[in-house]
This record gives C-alpha cells, sequence and structure tokens, in this order.
C-alpha cells in the first residue's frame, strides 16, 4: 500500500498520507485515456485466502511506472472478466500498490475466471491464469493485512471491497490489524518546549471512489496542551507546554470508516 503527507486527497488507489499521498484528482482525468504516451501500469496478483465458509478472498495490486497520477475509467482498459466493474481503482498513483483489490468469491470456479486487465498507455496486461496456484497462498502476514476488518461470511461477492485506512503513529510500525487501536501502545520521550517528530502513516486503497482520506493528529490525555505544527498530516511536529504522560492519537477516515493508532509521550 502507499504513504502520504495528508490534508486533504482525492481518491484513486491507495491513498497516502505520509509521503506519496494521492493529491490527485485535478488534472488526472487528461491522464488516463486517449494519450499514445505514458509509462505502462500492471496490475498484479498477491494471493488469496480459503475462508472458513468456503469462499475464497482474493487480493490484486499494481505498479506504475510512470511518475504522476494517471486515470483510467472502467471499460476496455480497466476491467474484471466476468463484470468489467467490481469497484477496483479508476487512479493509479506512480510506485508499487498492495492490497488495492480485496475481494471475496463465492468458490474456486470463480476465483480461477477472475482476472484484472489494464492497457496502459496501449498495450494490455493482465494478472494471472492460475490464481489458485499454492504459491499464491498468503503469508501469514498477508492473509492478516487481506481480512483485516473484513467478515468473508458478510462481505459483498465479487466486488472490492472498501476497507479503514492503516493507520500508524509509527511509519516503521505496521497498522493494527482492525484499525481500532487497542494494541500495546508504544512509548517515546520528549522535553517540555521542543519539538518531536512524529512519523506516522495512513494508507488507503482508494475506496469509496468519489470519498477522500482525511487524518487528524489530536491529544486524548496529558496535563498540558500539545501543539501540532500540522495536525492533519501523519509526518509532523508537536511541542509539549508541561512535564507529563501523554497520550496522542491519529485518526484517519475516507469518509466511510476510520482508524486509530495511539503512542505514549513521557515529557520531562
Amino acid at each position: 500500500m502507499m504513504t502520504f503527507q495528508l490534508s486533504r486527497a482525492p481518491r484513486g488507489r491507495a491513498r497516502l498520507l505520509p509521503l506519496a499521498a494521492p493529491i490527485l484528482a485535478v488534472a488526472l482525468s487528461a491522464a488516463g485515456l486517449g494519450q499514445p504516451y505514458g509509462q505502462p501500469i500492471h496490475p498484479a496478483y498477491q494471493g488469496y485466502v480459503v475462508n472458513p465458509d468456503g469462499s475464497i478472498t482474493m487480493v490484486f495490486q499494481y505498479f506504475s511506472h510512470g511518475r504522476d497520477p494517471v486515470t483510467i475509467p472502467v471499460g476496455p482498459k480497466n476491467s474484471f472478466t466476468g463484470t468489467a466493474d467490481r469497484n477496483q481503482p479508476t487512479t493509479f498513483l506512480p510506485g508499487n500498490h498492495e492490497f488495492i483489490c480485496v475481494l471475496v468469491v463465492e468458490n474456486a470456479d470463480e476465483a480461477r475466471a477472475l482476472r484484472w486487465t489494464i492497457a496502459f498507455p496501449e498495450e494490455a496486461s493482465a494478472t494471472s491464469l492460475d490464481p489458485l496456484n499454492s504459491e499464491y497462498m498468503l503469508t501469514e502476514r498477508g492473509q492478516e493485512e487481506a481480512l483485516r476488518a473484513l467478515d468473508p461470511e458478510k462481505a459483498p461477492r465479487g466486488i472490492c471491497v472498501n476497507k479503514p485506512p492503516r493507520v500508524s503513529t509509527n511509519s516503521r510500525r505496521p497498522p493494527s490489524v482492525d484499525g481500532s487501536g487497542e494494541r500495546e501502545i508504544q512509548e517515546v520521550k520528549a522535553e517540555v518546549g521542543k519539538e518531536l517528530a512524529l512519523s506516522g502513516s495512513v494508507e488507503d486503497e482508494g475506496l469509496p471512489r468519489d470519498g477522500e482520506v482525511v487524518a487528524i493528529w489530536r491529544k486524548v490525555a496529558g496535563p498540558g496542551a500539545a501543539e501540532f505544527a500540522d495536525a492533519s498530516a501523519p509526518r509532523t511536529t508537536v511541542t509539549f507546554d508541561a512535564p507529563g504522560t501523554y497520550e496522542l492519537e491519529l485518526h484517519a477516515t475516507d469518509g466511510e470508516l476510520e482508524a486509530t493508532d495511539r503512542i505514549r509521550v513521557v515529557v520531562s
């Protein structure tokens, strides 16, 4: 997935908030179709999980070799087999973006027939013809992310599912599995009046397509004030005006779903 400095960003694929954010929507419509030039975009199949009810969770990603966001509407140049529109991304950011489309199909026959095709700038590229090959079975970490905030039994069939943003107060720390923020809180130290760098991250697959990712830092506990240089940026700085123990929370929403993560700061 991705990461970028946030404020408000239009949708597309993964919207990242610390560095590679999806800041895109404006000049995007013109970038996608009808142009004889541009670096290729390749869809890829990440793997699958066989669910307890017999359904199969499938995961897709893409890699864009270009340096600019590209918009490719659903149609001949951006389609899935069977039903062209499976709620897949229509805005593609530079770089490699994983877990962009997580979808659940009813059985193995449906899974074997499913392929994603992207044709940009001209030549078409499609995902694997053998998606249930054992080599594609997701690792434990991959399964954890694929099933994050997803109930396979209740998930809609055959479409990319919107999931909460992946939020972490430390970009080197994997986001929580369910996005609830209810996990062991990391602790760091700071001094009164001195800036503390916060290296948070917010990643999203770009759904819903008409939504936008919004992030915000806030103080949830502590004896004094916590002043953020830019509370809407996952990567920012904070300054405290009194000693003590504080808890800070990074919250993000895609307009439909939300997630949080917390960090504890001991200020001397």
